[in-house]
Formats: structure tokens, sequence, C-alpha cells
């Protein structure tokens, strides 16, 4: 599974690789390394912490790449545009449990783009036998990424924190048919 391109509707979601991660916060890097022009707002503010962050995990375990961030390129005529950042906080653990964040940038918000790559994501991830749940998380007041995550079948989990609400989403029930596969892969 590691090191594939997934291509949705309008998205390439793009597996942060080692070589990626390294240049991640170099925006000319960046958008070379991935043959595609940043939106003129790129990053998004929540995103800033996460960029380069995986460089040392990714060069001892290269297998891990789909495993922790993705870059998601709008296609557009003309080529294509980063848009947004986002997948998981790691593998899944001995439960089975993975964990998703995601942001778009603000001038490509309510377009339906974190739906799109979001859902990828989320088919990508329970096409993986080892994956049980999906957990997520968002501000108590992110009504919009509270309602992405309800529309992407995730369950409110009890309150620990008045300003975070935690969600999980069981993909046990999904269909795992041996070489199947829910999203259109390419090998990269």
């Amino acid at each position: 599974m590691a090191g594939s391109t997934i291509e949705t509707a309008r998205l390439l979601l793009v597996p942060t690789t080692c070589e990626l991660s390294r240049v991640e916060r170099d925006p000319e890097r960046l958008a070379a390394a991935l043959g595609a022009r940043l939106a003129d707002d790129w990053p998004h503010p929540s995103m800033h912490a996460a960029l380069g962050a995986w460089t040392d995990e990714l060069e001892r375990r290269p297998d891990l790449a789909g495993w922790l961030s993705w870059h998601w390129l709008l296609r557009q005529a003309g080529g294509c545009e980063l848009i947004g950042h986002g997948g998981f906080k790691g593998e899944p653990n001995d439960s089975g449990a993975i964990e998703l964040g995601y942001a778009v940038v603000s001038s490509r918000q309510r377009r339906g783009f974190a739906f799109e790559a979001t859902s990828a994501l989320v088919a990508w991830a329970a096409s993986d036998a080892r994956v049980r749940t999906i957990d997520a998380e968002a501000a108590s007041d992110a009504a919009r990424s509270i309602g992405l995550l309800e529309k992407l079948g995730f369950r409110r989990l009890p309150a620990t924190d008045p300003a975070v609400v935690r969600f999980a989403r069981d993909v046990t029930s999904c269909t795992r048919a041996p070489g199947t596969s829910p999203f259109r892969g390419r090998s990269g």
C-alpha cells in the first residue's frame, strides 16, 4: 500500500515520502518535487508544525509512506495546485486504531475538497486488514469539521475536554475483498 498515489474525481493525493518531507518547509523545492504550484495561502496555519515533521521517521522506515501525511493536489487545466494536507499519525496500533487529521487552505474551503480527500483516505486505510477504527478530533467550535466527520460516518465519543470533540469510525464492516481497492491507485 505504501507509495501509492490516490486519484479522486478532482484530486491527486500524494503520500509524504522522506524526500518530500525534507523539502516541505521550502515552498520552491516542495512545488518542484510535487510538480505543482502551491496555493497562495499554502500552508494552512494549522499545518505549520506538521511540515517536515516526519523526515527522520521516514528515513528509518520508508514503508510508513501513506500512514503519515499526504499532499492534496487539485488537478486543473495547466497543472496541479497544492491545496491541502492531511492523513494519519502513524500506522495502526496494536488495537488497529489510526488517527486522521487534515486541513485545506482557506482559499479552497467550502468546495468539497476535504470531504473528497478524507473519504479517499478513509477508504485507503480501511483496505488494510490491520485497521479496525479511525479516530479524529475537531475543535468544539469547528462546526464544518464536525459536520464533515459526521458526514464521513464518524460517531462522537464521550467528551473528555470541552474544547475538543473526539470521533471514531469502525471500519471492520467495510468490504475487503482480496485484490480490490476502493480507490484508483497508482504506484508511485
